[in-house]
């Protein structure tokens, strides 16, 4: 749900909650592991129509298997190109993922 889209403004703001399933898993687990995410998103230029826009995300999921809760974040970047293409780049993890220690 989006409180305040960044197409009303220099900003936005919303709320992600969902289920994941990971086909991958030794255990079937029904439901999936449960995620919240809160997306904040801002616009760089004056046109709404052609300037960047870059959303950043922080958010927590509940990894079932495991039985552990994870801190997940998020990065992306999006330009629309033409009136019907628009190129996004994106980032994910959880923080568990990225070394906190060089691997040197």
């Amino acid at each position: 749900h989006a409180f305040r889209k960044v197409d009303d403004g220099a900003w936005g703001i919303g709320i992600v909650a969902g289920l994941a399933r990971e086909r991958r898993r030794e255990t079937k687990n029904d439901w999936g592991d449960p995620y919240f995410l809160v997306p904040f998103s801002f616009g760089i230029g004056e046109d709404k129509d052609t300037r960047w826009v870059v959303h950043l995300n922080l958010g927590t999921t509940r990894n079932r298997e495991e039985a552990r809760n994870l801190t997940l974040w998020g990065v992306a970047f999006e330009k629309p190109v033409t009136e019907r293409l628009t190129l996004v780049g994106e980032a994910l993890s959880d923080f568990t993922s990225v070394p906190l220690v060089p691997p040197w």
